[in-house]
């Protein structure tokens, strides 16, 4: 098992007050590794384009990325879709946070190559609870690959 240390936790969400809330979730969740901020997918892919984390193998994260759908500039699933078209990015696992409830979303983002799918709480506790899953399966159980 890989200390959570390792582990970057990438958040892309354009509401600062749901970032807050996914933020403090994550860390109550034992999350002691990066949380970074993006606030739409046209940020998020630059990082990851453009990130020496990948080329440098001492500091090499292992990711995981948090996605709303509806966001400005570039959204949650044209996001998506270039990272799971990408084939330096595509084994980064994405996990879909909003607040759709949307078959039709949830469909689009399953075959775009979505991880998972969680509509959004919206109270603390219940963001804490999908954070100790969302830590214990991706982080504390599941081996994931080095991206190179």
């Amino acid at each position: 098992m890989i200390k959570s240390d390792f582990f970057s936790i990438l958040v892309t969400e354009d509401s600062i007050e749901d970032f807050e809330l996914i933020k403090i979730a994550i860390q109550e969740s034992g999350f002691t590794g990066n949380i970074e901020w993006f606030k739409n997918g046209e940020e998020l892919l630059t990082y990851l384009k453009s990130s020496e984390t990948f080329k440098n193998s001492k500091t090499r994260s292992k990711f995981i990325s948090i996605i709303d759908i509806n966001m400005p500039k570039k959204n949650g699933f044209e996001a998506l879709s270039e990272i799971k078209n990408d084939p330096k990015l595509k084994l980064i696992p994405c996990i879909m946070l909003t607040t759709s409830q949307s078959e039709d979303d949830i469909t689009k983002a399953y075959e775009l190559g979505a991880n998972s799918f969680f509509t959004k709480p919206f109270e603390l506790n219940s963001m804490l609870e999908l954070f100790k899953s969302i830590k214990s399966h991706w982080i504390d159980n599941t081996k994931l690959p080095s991206l190179e």
